[in-house]
């Protein structure tokens, strides 16, 4: 049932997304390791951090999907964040970031 959710746009408060955000210069969690990110989004904002898109660092056109990756790679200015989250979280996450998804 809970997959199921996850596949389906969510359209009630309760439900639950995958979303992506883009790491900006601006972010808070820029520079941090994956695992600390990891606790403070469940802490801050109750959302799951599940994996990270990282650039490659020539032209930035190569990327790779890190799913739920090594403790120790550091998130980076344009990576992106994976993360299952309500739409109170994302409320909350909108907030801390100051930055909508995908942007």
């Amino acid at each position: 049932v809970f997959s199921e959710e996850l596949i389906a746009y969510a359209h009630e408060d309760h439900e639950y997304d995958i979303k992506q955000f883009l790491i900006t210069g601006s972010n808070p969690l820029i520079n941090m390791p994956y695992e600390k990110a990891f606790f403070d989004l469940k802490k801050q904002c109750n959302i799951i951090l599940i994996g990270i898109v990282k650039s490659d660092q020539g032209d930035g056109k190569e990327r790779r999907l890190l799913k739920n990756p090594d403790s120790n790679v550091i998130i980076e200015k344009n990576d992106y964040l994976l993360m299952m989250m309500n739409r109170k979280g994302q409320d909350r996450l909108n907030r801390w970031f100051q930055i909508e998804e995908g942007v």
